[in-house]
């Protein structure tokens, strides 16, 4: 009876030991979070994020290594475009047959929704147009590794066309990120665009599906 208490003890222990690890890690990630909303990226710090998280600097660096490990997690969460990592494999199975179409305009909604309404991807846009840090170079090159591979669907539809689809993607990105920090720091229209509003919100999303099946027709054409 006695070694099969200590079996469970020993058995208990490491798993009490793992709740406890990721628990704490989840408070400073919260903590991370909270500062992003009230104050910006940059006043990130190992003092600050462990205060607000009730937690030793120490305990920081051994589950993140520092700042930069814990702002990685943070990107883990929140970046979107790497939730294509884990299903990258299905999602081209999905829409291999109409050549990435519904994808495409799918994508970009999704973004600007995503960016919109989440105050550290607004952050971090703002930081990836004013700021050189590894992580961001690292973040950059992760993205553009999943667009490859996305890209790689449309590929040859596009090949004999006069339509450059990567280009039309990367105007539709760079412009919804420009409406929504336009949006953030300036508060105003633009174009006569109020992204705040949700009729204009909706105009934009009809705009994203007009463009991107317009592409799709005219390389049809002239195919």
């Amino acid at each position: 009876m006695k070694n099969k208490r200590f079996l469970n003890e020993n058995l208990i222990k490491p798993l009490q030991h793992k709740r406890n690890k990721e628990l704490t890690k989840r408070l400073f990630i919260d903590a991370a979070l909270e500062i992003v909303r009230s104050e910006g990226f940059k006043k990130l710090g190992v003092n600050k994020v462990a205060y607000a998280a009730g937690r030793s600097k120490r305990m920081l660096y051994d589950y993140f290594g520092g700042m930069e490990g814990l702002i990685k997690e943070l990107l883990k969460e929140t970046d979107h475009w790497l939730s294509y990592e884990e299903n990258m494999e299905e999602t081209i199975k999905m829409h291999k047959s109409d050549h990435g179409r519904e994808l495409a305009s799918l994508a970009m909604k999704k973004h600007f929704h995503q960016m919109y309404s989440n105050p550290l991807l607004k952050e971090l846009g703002l930081l990836e147009l004013s700021d050189e840090q590894n992580f961001m170079s690292e973040l950059a090159e992760r993205r553009e590794r999943l667009a490859d591979q996305l890209f790689s669907i449309s590929e040859d539809y596009f090949k004999n066309s006069d339509v450059h689809f990567r280009s039309l993607c990367a105007l539709l990105a760079g412009g919804i990120n420009y409406l929504i920090l336009h949006s953030k720091t300036r508060r105003s229209p633009y174009c006569g665009v109020d992204i705040n509003d949700f009729q204009d919100q909706k105009r934009l999303m009809r705009t994203i599906e007009l463009i991107t099946n317009s592409a799709y027709e005219f390389a049809k054409e002239n195919n």
